[in-house]
This record gives C-alpha cells, sequence and structure tokens, in this order.
C-alpha cells in the first residue's frame, strides 16, 4: 500500500477519515482526521522525501522542545507512503502513540505550571538598562556629533528601543494569564539565553557604542 485513500482504509472508517486531498507544494497527498483528534497530513513530492506529518486539533500546551525529547516525535516521520511494506496496523499502533504522547504532554504541562517570578524580574531589569540607555543618549547634543550619521543611529536606535520597551510593558502586564505553552517559551529563553527581551540586540548595542564613542559611559 503506497498511500492513504478511501478504499484502503475503508476496514478503519470509525477512526480514520480522509477530510481533504491537497496539491499545493506537493505532487499528491492526503489529510487524514484521525480518531477526531489529529490530523495526518500524507506529503508526497517530488524535491522532499515522503512523509506524513501530524496536527493536534486541540490546544497543546507543551512545546516544542519537549515534543522533540519524546520518542513518539520520530514515528509520523519514520513512515512513508512509497514504502511497500506499508502496514496499516503497524501504522496505526504509532498513531495511537503519537496521540498518547500528546495527551501526556498536555495533562503534565497543565499540572506544573511555571513560575513566572524571574522572567518578569528579568524584564524589568532589561527595560530599566534601555530606558537609562535612552537617558544617556539624550543628553548628547548635536553639537557634540562628529558625523551627521551619528545623530541618524541616535534617532534608530532611540526610536526602536522605546518602540521595545512600551511592548514588553504591555506583555508584563499579560505574562500573568497568557496560556501556558508561551510561559514556558519565556521560561526556556531565559534559562538557554540569559535574558527574555528582545531589547539588548543590535539597537541596544549600537547606542552603547555611540554613547562611549562620545564619553557618555
Amino acid at each position: 500500500m503506497r498511500k492513504l485513500t478511501e478504499k484502503n482504509i475503508a476496514g478503519h472508517a470509525d477512526i480514520m477519515q480522509i477530510v481533504k486531498g491537497h496539491k499545493e507544494g506537493w505532487t499528491e497527498g492526503q489529510t487524514i482526521l484521525y480518531r477526531g483528534e489529529m490530523l495526518i497530513h500524507q506529503m508526497a513530492s517530488t524535491k522532499y522525501p515522503t512523509r506524513y506529518g501530524v496536527h493536534f486539533l486541540d490546544k497543546v500546551n507543551y512545546t516544542y522542545k519537549e515534543w522533540m525529547a519524546t520518542d513518539a516525535y520520530h514515528l509520523a516521520e519514520d513512515w512513508s507512503p512509497a514504502d511497500l511494506d506499508f502496514n496499516i496496523e503497524d501504522f496505526i499502533a504509532d498513531m495511537d502513540v503519537i496521540l498518547e504522547t500528546h495527551h501526556k504532554l498536555n495533562e503534565e504541562a497543565l499540572a506544573n505550571v511555571p513560575d513566572m517570578t524571574e522572567v518578569k524580574e528579568h524584564i524589568v531589569h532589561e527595560i530599566d538598562l534601555a530606558e537609562i540607555l535612552i537617558y544617556d543618549a539624550r543628553k548628547i547634543t548635536v553639537l557634540e556629533l562628529d558625523e551627521i550619521y551619528d545623530a541618524k543611529r541616535i534617532y534608530e536606535d532611540v526610536k526602536y528601543l522605546s518602540s521595545g520597551i512600551e511592548n514588553w510593558k504591555k506583555r508584563y502586564l499579560e505574562m500573568d494569564d497568557m496560556e501556558v505553552v508561551n510561559k514556558k517559551y519565556y521560561v526556556d529563553d531565559l534559562e538557554e539565553d540569559g535574558y527574555v527581551t528582545t531589547l539588548n540586540g543590535y539597537y541596544y548595542d549600537d547606542l552603547v557604542e555611540i554613547l562611549e564613542k562620545y564619553g557618555k559611559r
């Protein structure tokens, strides 16, 4: 059996139904509704290996990193519709493992909602650093500038950081009410990168460079 069709899944119509075919970007393929909870995308392409992909219909409360750490992560992509040894019973068994793993991860995520205290403290700290930088930049007068281009750099840097500060202040206020998976992503960012916001990137570094150039730091 090279692919899932109405004919070869007829004996399993209680758990699998073809809900649509798709051709955009692919030479052929079907999308299967599995146990009313998961979509299985059958993808066939001349450019990419032929594989299955899955999409869960209910809310996902765990991160992609957590999903990748499971054995189930590899199961869908291990199956190929072009495989002549394709066995529908084995396929169903593996899809059930995927669905069960999804349920387990969701339950664990809801039972262990991250504490956002440290993340929120970092956001406040990173906002403070950016605001101090903007305050110092506004001490530079036009007469002090060696190059007119520096005025443009200051304007762009301050504009970006000011907008970012307002956005992150809003996110701070929304943080306690956001979805569990988004809280997890913020916690992961802090653990992996040591910071949370996007305020300490190019524009921050560029403004620090200008301030040091004109002796304001």
